[in-house]
């Protein structure tokens, strides 16, 4: 939610694109991986929330460079995003496993 409350800050050129771009990201790693949970088949799911997952540290430093976000905001964001990364890395290599 912290990414949420900050897109909302954004300057005013950037809120119709940037902030529209971040947060379908956002909600488009929550519910593939939410999907995922809940289905036989979750390494298709697992597989595209991780592209999801590399656009928005791509649109993190887009933020960054374009002065949307401080260098703390950044830092916080990119390591929550890798933390999260390798939370689902993990998941794939398992369901990779499995199928294998």
């Amino acid at each position: 939610m912290w990414r949420m409350d900050r897109t909302q800050r954004f300057p005013r050129n950037y809120r119709n694109t940037l902030t529209r771009w971040v947060e379908e990201q956002l909600w488009g790693v929550l519910d593939l991986l939410i999907k995922a949970a809940y289905t036989r088949h979750k390494l298709p799911l697992l597989e595209q929330s991780n592209l999801r997952l590399q656009k928005l540290r791509f649109l993190a430093r887009v933020c960054k460079a374009r002065q949307c976000l401080s260098l703390s905001q950044y830092e916080y964001a990119a390591r929550t995003i890798t933390a999260l990364g390798t939370a689902l890395g993990g998941w794939i290599k398992q369901q990779q496993a499995r199928q294998a």
